[in-house]
């Protein structure tokens, strides 16, 4: 299903408009948890920001069929 909407235009654009709500939620509640204010304060934006950009990452790399590397040192 996920790489049917990945794939399909119009589909693509819901889940994008879906991952904008989820974003600017994410980002009222962690202004909340934090004690910040997300109109003033960057740093609840950016996290949910980045927390739904590596969602994405994953999300698109398990479609793929990419099994996720892992460093070793």
């Amino acid at each position: 299903m996920v790489r049917l909407i990945l794939r399909t235009p119009a589909l693509l654009a819901r889940f994008l408009e879906h991952q904008a709500r989820w974003r600017e939620e994410l980002t009222e509640e962690l202004a909340v948890r934090l004690g910040r204010d997300p109109g003033t304060d960057l740093y609840p934006r950016l996290a949910a920001g980045m927390a739904l950009t590596a969602f994405d990452a994953v999300l698109r790399r398990w479609t793929e069929g990419g099994a996720p590397r892992t460093r070793t040192r």
